[in-house]
This record gives structure tokens, sequence and C-alpha cells, in this order.
């Protein structure tokens, strides 16, 4: 069974703030709007978004965002 995740358990979870989190919102994270003011990220969407994006959370909690277009425009190989 699916855990929804408010912004705030996310943002404890992957050890970012609430303001990162609603900016990955804002990118893109696929969330459900229960109303204007209530949000839920179910966590296997959560999951397969951070593999899409190219997030990844180290294990003391830093993230790193490397999006695949910023790879092309510093090296136009696609190569880290």
């Amino acid at each position: 069974m699916t855990e929804y995740l408010t912004i705030e358990q996310t943002a404890e979870r992957l050890h970012v703030s609430r303001n990162t989190v609603k900016k990955w919102i804002a990118d893109g994270l696929p969330v459900l709007r229960l109303s204007a003011r209530v949000i839920r990220i179910p966590a296997d969407w959560l999951d397969e978004w951070l593999k899409f994006e190219g997030t990844s959370i180290s294990p003391q909690g830093s993230t790193t965002i490397i999006r695949l277009s910023q790879v092309h425009e510093k090296n136009g190989s696609g190569r880290l």
C-alpha cells in the first residue's frame, strides 16, 4: 500500500527544507491536491520522480539535483 506524505514529511524523509519540496512541486513533482491547501505526495511517485529527475540523496542527507539538460549544456555529451 502506498504511503501518502505531507510536504513536511517529505522534507524530513529527504533531509531537505519544505521550500525545496515546494520548489520540486513547482518543477513538476506529481502530487495529489485534496483541496487548495491540502497536498499529499504518494511515496512511490516521489521515488519515481527522484529517479527520473536525476536527484540523489546522500546518506548524510544532502541533495544534489542534476538535470540531463544541464549535463548536455556543460559538455554536449550527456556524460557527467
